[in-house]
């Protein structure tokens, strides 16, 4: 397994997923009591810098003899100079229309749990337990809204 610290338009395309705003009614309501506080509404580049944090800590981990103290630190500089791209914050979402970008969204939030699964002490963050809880939430809302599911027999 390899790990690396995420890009900016891979949070980009997170952010995007978990600001969207409506998923077959209710489902940002649940999106939100998972991972956007009201706190983090309000401050919508607290999360990702807090992710950003959790990536950068797991791929040190996961490679301790690779480390370049230079880089790291203009690299936690670019991190916490991020800011969520306003222009593509809380759209409002179908599932029918829009399921290309919610599939885009779930996968950059895959990659991103994917590389900071190094170790239970990322893991068992709760920013880790969230994030994934969302990816679960929203894998459900994409499968359920496939016309190959509505015909699926349910007994």
């Amino acid at each position: 397994m390899s790990a690396f610290v995420i890009e900016n338009d891979v949070m980009d395309r997170i952010m995007t997923l978990l600001t969207a705003q409506t998923w077959l009614g209710q489902v940002a309501r649940q999106i939100d009591t998972y991972v956007l506080s009201s706190a983090q509404m309000d401050d919508l580049d607290g999360l990702p810098r807090a992710m950003f944090q959790l990536n950068r800590a797991a791929v040190a981990y996961r490679y301790p003899h690779h480390q370049e103290p230079e880089a790291d630190a203009a690299l936690a500089a670019l991190h916490d100079a991020y800011r969520a791209p306003r222009d593509r914050l809380f759209l409002r979402y179908d599932t029918t229309e829009h399921r290309g970008a919610l599939c885009d969204g779930l996968k950059a939030l895959d990659c991103f749990l994917y590389q900071c699964n190094e170790g239970d002490q990322f893991s068992d963050t709760a920013i880790y337990r969230d994030l994934r809880g969302t990816c679960d939430q929203v894998r459900e809302i994409i499968v359920s809204g496939l016309p190959e599911y509505e015909a699926a027999s349910w007994g």
